[in-house]
């Protein structure tokens, strides 16, 4: 004996479009709400975790060093560099530069503390923002949200002439002057 079987009828649409549209305005309803959850959340610069602070470098015996008459480092390359927080304001105040004004201040960045070449790159933007240079230092301002570790190289010009040290005679056997006599 046969049975009839009984197929079920489909349709397209819902048979409760009240129910339906509920859920989707629930579903979009808590997507809104973890979305505005994890942007309150996220860090970034907002309230006080972006306060910065100003740091003198320089003035110390030891915080950088002349490499020759003309270029001068905050630390070598292979050194631990600068700590350089987010919002730091560093003010370099070089005696060692003579009373020369800087003519080119070039900033490294890396996001370790003693980089190899691969870790370091030129400093620009807002992550070292140079300002107020002056006779013997300059201001760096890291404006950003960011940690970064820093290594300064700064050339200056030539001393003039009547500020240069005397030449030594040591190794001549006082030639100059013994040919005068």
């Amino acid at each position: 004996m046969l049975r009839a079987m009984h197929v079920p009828s489909f349709s397209l649409t819902p048979s409760c479009p009240q129910r339906s549209s509920r859920r989707r305005v629930f579903a979009l309803g808590a997507l809104w709400l973890a979305i505005s959850s994890v942007v309150l959340l996220a860090p970034g610069c907002y309230g006080r975790n972006c306060d910065g602070n100003t740091e003198t470098f320089g003035v110390e015996a030891g915080q950088g060093r002349m490499l020759d008459e003309r270029s001068w480092e905050s630390s070598g390359f292979d050194d631990i560099w600068l700590w350089y927080p987010r919002q730091r304001l560093y003010s370099f105040d070089i005696t060692a530069l003579g009373g020369r004004t800087p003519m080119l201040i070039a900033p490294y960045l890396s996001v370790t503390s003693d980089p190899n070449l691969s870790d370091a790159t030129p400093g620009s933007g807002d992550a070292v923002k140079i300002s107020n240079v002056r006779p013997n230092g300059f201001i760096l301002k890291n404006d950003t949200c960011s940690d970064f570790w820093l290594r300064v190289h700064v050339q200056v010009p030539s001393l003039p002439p009547e500020n240069r040290p005397a030449p030594s005679n040591a190794g001549d056997g006082g030639g100059a002057a013994a040919a005068d006599d």
